[in-house]
């Protein structure tokens, strides 16, 4: 395996070119520059235009250091993990934030930190690293906070790996027109299942931190961890609310899927869609207390047909632990559609 990986041929969507081109195919007999022999551009300075000449690789952005299926920072990266994070397909993800020297993020209760200019957010995807078997690096995703917006850069480690397009990562990423980071909030990062803020807030890399932030989400998948109501919510949550709330890209549907979304209408209780087409299966409401093969949300997650399937992206293969969490949340759900709401 090279250490040094080539950039994908098509980039990811950067915030100020929504829906625009993709950068062309790198030739596959690119040359990969030597970090320490070429001048480095600085995050903030990358563009989806100039990103295949100045950061072909990994190991030319000068922050990484890619080798033996594994990502580390040149200098100080902040590693995490999040309690609910999004399914694609049981691939394993390693999770790092490097931010620029001397800089911090900022807390915020509600949706992702306020990372400053220059930060970069890395994402490994892998499979395997257990009995016994080999771990295999798939693609590292890049989302670099430049001084136009957030664009997003997937390196490949496998040809055949597919990455999203620049529609795609605009689809799961765009919050009130504009690319955001998506996992990386207050209540869903972890180490160790803490919160790592007070720590990364006493070394310097986080400021505005209460006394007593929020508690972290439940674990979706620790049945111990909270009741089922609550896991399911939090799956969700992580999985389906950065289009369905009112900020997404299906804020039109009315279908509001946050952990924190208080009105039932709203996260789907006898709910009608607004437009669903056969991504319906025949169903009336989005949820039908009591009867999960009778509720739309339950079709889409066992589907796999790409205009039936939620969620839409990131996923080919039904993820059997949380069809069966939401099962059981919505088979415990009390009430009936007699008076459905709007």
């Amino acid at each position: 395996m090279r250490a040094r990986l080539r950039l994908a041929p098509a980039l990811l969507l950067g915030a100020a070119a929504c829906g625009g081109a993709s950068t062309p195919p790198a030739p596959a007999s690119e040359g990969i520059p030597d970090a320490a022999a070429t001048p480095c551009t600085a995050p903030a300075d990358v563009t989806l235009r100039n990103a295949r000449e100045v950061w072909p690789t990994l190991t030319s952005t000068c922050l990484l250091a890619p080798a033996s299926n594994a990502v580390t920072a040149r200098g100080e990266g902040l590693r995490y993990e999040l309690r609910a994070p999004l399914f694609s397909d049981y691939t394993d993800k390693e999770r790092m934030v490097v931010l620029p020297p001397g800089a911090a993020a900022e807390y915020r209760p509600e949706g992702a930190l306020a990372f400053p200019v220059g930060t970069v957010l890395v994402k490994t995807f892998s499979y395997g690293g257990v009995a016994g078997e080999p771990r295999r690096a798939l693609e590292t995703r890049l989302l670099v906070h430049t001084r136009t917006g957030w664009i997003g850069l997937p390196y490949v480690w496998e040809a055949r790996y597919h990455v999203p397009s620049a529609n795609q990562c605009a689809k799961c990423h765009e919050q009130r027109g504009r690319l955001e980071p998506l996992g990386p909030t207050a209540e869903n990062m972890q180490v160790a299942g803490i919160s790592p803020l007070p720590a990364w807030a006493a070394a310097g890399h986080v400021t505005g931190m209460p006394a007593s932030p929020p508690p972290l989400l439940p674990a979706w998948d620790d049945a111990s961890a909270a009741p089922v109501a609550a896991r399911a919510r939090a799956w969700l949550d992580a999985n389906c609310a950065y289009c369905h709330s009112r900020a997404g890209t299906a804020s039109p549907s009315g279908l509001y899927l946050g952990a924190h979304e208080t009105d039932p209408g709203h996260f789907g209780v006898c709910k009608s869609p607004v437009a669903a087409g056969k991504g319906t299966g025949g169903r009336r409401y989005a949820i039908v207390p009591g009867r999960p093969d009778e509720s739309i949300l339950l079709y889409r997650l066992e589907a796999t047909s790409p205009d039936e399937a939620m969620p839409e992206l990131g996923r080919s293969v039904v993820h059997a632990e949380s069809v069966a969490l939401v099962r059981a949340w919505i088979e415990g759900l009390e009430g009936d559609c007699a008076t459905p709401s709007p």
